[in-house]
Parts: C-alpha cells; sequence; structure tokens
C-alpha cells in the first residue's frame, strides 16, 4: 500500500512527465512538471523543494494535485481575467451591425473614437478606447477604403454577358481578346508608401498637366499583350490601333474576338474591324476587363512617385512600361486572368 502523501507513479509514466514538461507553454509550467521528474528520479520532497527554490509545503500540494488528477492536475491552468464589459456574443449580434451599417444608429460614419464615444455616453458602457479596438480585431473589423462601384449596373445584362464568355472560352476555335485605353498623368498620383512614423512624405508635382494616353488589348489564355503609346484616343486612333492589332493576330489559326467597353469610337459604324469580331461589356463593367489590371499593374510599377519633365519624358516612360508587359507574357498572364470570371 502506497504511504499517505508519495507519489502515484501509477498515474503516468515519466516519459509522459517529460513529454508534457517539453510541451508547457510557459516557465510556470515548465518547473512544475521539472519538480515532478525530479521525484521520479528519486529526489525527495525537501531536495526537490531546494532546488526549485520553493517551499516544501508547495511540493506536497503539487504530489497531492498530480495524485487525485494525473497530469492535468500539474498542467497550469490560465487565469480567467477579468470579466468582459460586453460578452462576445453580444458585441458580435448587436454592435457589429452598427459599425457595419452606421445608418442604423442614426450615423453616417464611423471612426474607432467616434464609437467609442457612442458605447461610452449613449450605451453606457464603462471600457477603454484601447479595448474597443481589441473588440474590432478580435472581429475582423478593419478599416479600408471602399472602391467606388458603378449605381447604373445592369445585373440581369452581366449575367448574360458573363454566361457568353463562358461559352466562347469553351470554343477552343475562338481566341479572346481584351481591348481598353489610359491615361496617364506627367504629375504623379500620390500613392501609399512605408515611411518611418511622424514623417511628413512628400511627392513633387510641377502642375503642368502633361497627359499621354495607351490603347492596348490583352489576350489572358496565353499573356499576349499588344499596345500603342497614343496621344489622345478617338475614333481614328482606335482603327489605327484596329489596323495594328489585326496585322498582328492575321496569322493566328482562332477567330479573334475583341471585348471592349461601350466608348462611343468603339461603336461608330464605318470602324474597320478587319478579320476580328467585336463584343461589348455590359456598361459600367470595368470589373469584366482584365486589362484593367495590367493597366493598374503599370502605373504601380512605373508611375508611382514618378515625375515627368515634358511630354518627350512622359512618352518615353510610357513606351519602357508597356514594353516590359509585351516581352512578359507569362507575367501578364497571371495578371489578366480571368478564371474569376468563368469559375
Amino acid at each position: 500500500m502506497r504511504p499517505n502523501g508519495e507519489l502515484n507513479r501509477e498515474n503516468a509514466t515519466l516519459e509522459e512527465v517529460e513529454r508534457a514538461m517539453n510541451c508547457a507553454p510557459k516557465k510556470e509550467g515548465f518547473l512544475r512538471f521539472h519538480a515532478l521528474q525530479l521525484l521520479y528520479d528519486g529526489y525527495s520532497k525537501a531536495e526537490v523543494a531546494r532546488i526549485c527554490r520553493v517551499t516544501i509545503r508547495t511540493i506536497e500540494r503539487l504530489v497531492n494535485s498530480f495524485n487525485e488528477r494525473g497530469i492535468d492536475g500539474v498542467a497550469k491552468k490560465g487565469r480567467s481575467g477579468r470579466p468582459r464589459k460586453i460578452p462576445k456574443d453580444r458585441f458580435r449580434e448587436e454592435l457589429v451591425p452598427l459599425i457595419l451599417n452606421p445608418k442604423k444608429a442614426s450615423e453616417t460614419h464611423w471612426t474607432a473614437i467616434k464609437f467609442h464615444g457612442y458605447l461610452t455616453q449613449k450605451l453606457q458602457y464603462k471600457l477603454s478606447y484601447e479595448t474597443v479596438l481589441r473588440y474590432f480585431h478580435e472581429h475582423d473589423i478593419k478599416l479600408l477604403y471602399p472602391r467606388k462601384w458603378p449605381e447604373r449596373q445592369d445585373e440581369e445584362l452581366r449575367r448574360t454577358f458573363l454566361e457568353e464568355l463562358k461559352l466562347l472560352s469553351k470554343d477552343e476555335s475562338i481566341e479572346l481578346w481584351f481591348g481598353d485605353e489610359c491615361g496617364v498623368e506627367g504629375d504623379p498620383r500620390p500613392r501609399r508608401k512605408w515611411v518611418l512614423k511622424g514623417s511628413k512624405p512628400r511627392t513633387p508635382f510641377l502642375g503642368d498637366h502633361l497627359r499621354y494616353h495607351a490603347v492596348g488589348a490583352v489576350a489572358p489564355s496565353r499573356g499576349d499583350f499588344f499596345a500603342l503609346a497614343v496621344p489622345h484616343s478617338d475614333q481614328l486612333v482606335f482603327q489605327v490601333f484596329l489596323n495594328q492589332l489585326a496585322q498582328y493576330t492575321k496569322k493566328s489559326k482562332k477567330k479573334i474576338v475583341l471585348i471592349v467597353d461601350n466608348a462611343s469610337w468603339h461603336k461608330v459604324k464605318r470602324l474597320r474591324w478587319h478579320h476580328i469580331k467585336p463584343l461589348y461589356l455590359p456598361p459600367y463593367s470595368p470589373d469584366f476587363n482584365p486589362i484593367e489590371c495590367v493597366w493598374r499593374c503599370m502605373k504601380e510599377s512605373f508611375f508611382n512617385s514618378w515625375i515627368a519633365h515634358s511630354i518627350d519624358e512622359l512618352i518615353d516612360r510610357m513606351c519602357e512600361a508597356l514594353r516590359s508587359f509585351i516581352v512578359d507574357p507569362q507575367t501578364v498572364a497571371s495578371i489578366a486572368s480571368i478564371n474569376h470570371l468563368l469559375n
């Protein structure tokens, strides 16, 4: 019969104790299992207390906990801390909808400070601003700039277009191209960048209103990109582009379908399309045109905080930017993928 107060070695093997010691998340839990390990190795309670720099009474309580509940009785339990000011379920069910839709609280917008004031003054919760921020993070609420989104979209036309796009993409006799124009300013548009806290970054500008354009088309299936640098966008420029694109694709064994938006110069009846068949996007649907992603990446890579001191300098930069994508079909294919539209 085991004497009272002696270690019950039947509750766990030495290997299990050592495994639990190595897995202890905090130092205090590690030391508790280390003390238990020393007892398994034959050290007396007094010797273990001296080595671990605790009292014999502490070792006795450790032994009693182990004898009653095994390894679970030795593991250090986390403290519960102070109770939450707002229960998690209540914050999620009642307050998150107010954050996402300020109109429900008769507000037009929220800042974290403003919402903290709403909680403390109107709802009479006594909690700190830091606690409000923690509640935001717990529910994955972040401060982001919303994208502008056209109100005039026709959802029925968009669905019909996507159905047609899926059919065309499955037809191996057809190659889809997406065309569009973009303009670039000589004065750079300020964009976000990493800076030291407290610094005041500046983006220089001349104010000369220099501007140049590009007209291009991309074949997402192959990452093929064709573009021209042009002074402006109109019917004559677009006809020149069509002539060049037709020359570029004339050896293709597939039917070329060029998808463009509803700009007026894209729909002029006297346009000569050559062997190219036009297909028009639904109104206000730039998100269906993958070349928009190419333009965005081009501007971020070549015109971020870059300033043109003359129109010739702007043209050279535009040509350099277009050329970099023309010679890199692998990158273009990844940027201009339409898989998200087809799935």
